[in-house]
C-alpha cells in the first residue's frame, strides 16, 4: 500500500521528483534488504511500516508538495523499512539476486501502478484524492495500532 500511495503521491510532485521516485524507491528497498541480510538488527521495524502507509496517506490527504531533497529522503527512509522486511523474511538458501529480482520487479509494479492512478486523477476533484490519502493513512493507524 505505502508504494502505491507513493507512486500516486509522485504524480503532484515537480518533474525531478516525479522521475526521482521509482529510484528513491527501489534504492531504499534495496539498501533495507542489504542492511537485514548484513544481520543488522532494526527494531521497530513493523512500526516503521506502518508509519509510512499512514505518513503517505497524509503526503496524499494534504496535496503536499515537497522539495526532491526532502521528498526523496524521505520515500527512501520509506522503503528502507519495507526492504528491511523484505530481505529479513527471505528464506534460507534462497537466491539473494534471485529474491532481490523478483522483490524490486514487484515493488516497481506497485509503484507504477500507483502512479498510473495518480496521473489519471490529477484532474479530477481535489477531494477524491484527499479522500483515498485519507483512507490509506487511516489503514496505515490501524495498523500502527495493532
Amino acid at each position: 500500500l505505502a508504494m502505491a500511495a507513493i507512486g500516486f503521491w509522485s504524480m503532484r510532485q515537480n518533474d525531478t521528483m516525479k522521475r526521482g521516485t521509482p529510484l528513491f524507491v527501489v534504492g531504499g528497498m534495496v539498501l533495507g534488504a542489504a542492511i537485514a541480510w548484513a544481520g543488522v538488527n532494526l527494531a521497530g521495524i513493523e512500526t516503521g511500516i506502518a508509519m509510512s502507509v499512514l505518513l503517505a496517506g497524509v503526503l496524499i490527504a494534504t496535496l503536499a508538495k515537497l522539495p526532491t531533497a526532502i521528498g526523496g529522503t524521505l520515500v527512501a527512509l520509506f522503503m528502507i523499512a519495507h526492504g528491511y522486511a523484505h530481505g529479513a523474511e527471505m528464506a534460507a538458501g534462497s537466491n539473494i539476486m534471485t529474491y532481490m529480482i523478483g522483490f524490486v520487479a514487484a515493488t516497481l509494479v506497485i509503484t507504477f501502478g500507483g502512479r498510473a492512478l495518480g496521473a489519471a486523477m490529477q484532474k479530477s476533484d481535489n477531494r477524491i484524492t484527499r479522500a483515498l490519502g485519507g483512507v490509506v493513512a487511516v489503514i496505515g493507524g490501524f495498523m500502527a495500532a495493532s
